[in-house]
């Protein structure tokens, strides 16, 4: 269940365009990209602060990636899966519940048309990164985004104009 803040509800009822923000996750940095070039407001921070996530635990210790500087942003969507989330009855149940599936497979798309990730991924894998698609409106803080879907990337496809990663839950 989603908990959307008031200013993702302002942005919703003035019927704001949606925007899909995919963060990569690794052990050296983090990546925020999107279809529009992310804003600092959008991804939590500069390239010289850590995105503001939560990650960064109370006695100072951080988990793995997490206050990472932020390598890369930039317009680089192309496609990525749809998401949903269906509700089915659950047959014999008087109160009539329902299960819920998840979508347990992510498919992002990436542009490479200037060869970006040709030259990085030959220092730094995407495999095993994690990625987390939030979704929020133009302008609204990270916070405001919500965390839809989160998964670990198990396979990478590149080639001269494009960079697909397939993640799972």
């Amino acid at each position: 269940m989603f908990n959307p803040t008031p200013a993702f509800v302002a942005a919703f009822l003035r019927k704001a365009a949606p925007s899909i923000l995919a963060i990569i996750t690794t052990v050296m940095g983090r990546y925020a990209y999107a279809v529009h070039q992310p804003t600092d407001r959008e991804i939590g921070g500069s390239g010289d602060r850590p995105l503001l996530d939560g990650l960064l635990l109370l006695d100072g210790r951080l988990l793995l990636g997490a206050g990472a500087p932020l390598i890369d942003r930039g317009a680089r969507v192309l496609n990525y899966s749809e998401l949903e989330e269906t509700l089915t009855p659950v047959s014999g149940d008087v109160f009539g519940g329902i299960t819920s599936s998840e979508q347990t497979e992510f498919i992002l798309t990436l542009s490479n048309a200037d060869l970006r990730f040709s030259a990085l991924l030959s220092v730094e894998s995407f495999l095993a990164a994690r990625l987390e698609i939030r979704l929020g409106f133009r302008g609204l803080e990270y916070g405001d985004f919500l965390s839809i879907w989160l998964g670990t990337i198990q396979e990478v496809v590149i080639d001269e104009a494009t960079l697909k990663v397939k993640a799972t839950a």
